[in-house]
């Protein structure tokens, strides 16, 4: 199976302040990452493929003691801050990128961590992205009006549907293609009661 999941953010302390639904949901830091790597290891399989669509971590650590015990081959999207982590990133992941492109169930999905820097090319069907966290989810899902002016002119720029793969958006842990294909369908006005996939 093919998984998606961005903006983990492990090692970080102040997440939890930025984003207060995950100070209600695991407490602290460290019962943050365990959580995660427990949610995520129980989502993908050895054998599965997961696009990490930027933003690990914030401590070199991160990427040498969690990034090999997730199942899983890692296709690592570089987010703003995963850089000053490169080498460690490339030793562990068998893909790393600033984008990528590819089509599944006849879509061409294009991928990136922050949405302001998408250049998709005029056949993209889909844009899958992080950096926003909890701020919205799709194209018709507008959480806070201070980000309202933001996404309609990376709305305008994409020109065509996109959504968030950030953990907030996805219950912490990796979503499945066929999640992701199954909210676009109904995005699009598909009766997800109609939507027969596998």
């Amino acid at each position: 199976m093919i998984y998606f999941c961005s903006d983990i953010h492990f090692y970080h302390k102040n997440i939890l302040k930025f984003v207060p639904e995950r100070l209600d949901k695991f407490g602290d830091m460290d019962n943050m990452n365990k959580q995660i790597v427990k949610g995520w290891n129980n989502t993908v399989k050895e054998d599965d493929t997961v696009f990490f669509l930027g933003d690990f971590s914030f401590e070199r650590r991160a990427f040498k003691e969690i990034l090999p015990m997730l199942n899983g081959r890692i296709q690592f999207i570089m987010g703003n801050h995963d850089w000053k982590y490169y080498k460690d990133i490339n030793n562990y992941c068998n893909y790393v990128t600033t984008e990528a492109t590819m089509f599944l169930d006849g879509l061409c999905v294009y991928m990136i961590h922050d949405p302001a820097e998408a250049t998709p090319k005029d056949n993209v069907n889909l844009v899958l992205h992080g950096h926003v966290h909890e701020k919205w989810k799709s194209a018709h899902k507008v959480i806070t009006v201070f980000d309202e002016e933001l996404q309609q002119n990376v709305s305008k720029k994409i020109g065509c549907p996109y959504m968030n793969m950030s953990v907030e958006q996805w219950d912490y842990k990796p979503v499945s293609w066929e999640s992701v294909f199954t909210t676009y369908l109904v995005e699009q006005g598909y009766e997800e009661s109609k939507i027969g996939l596998g």
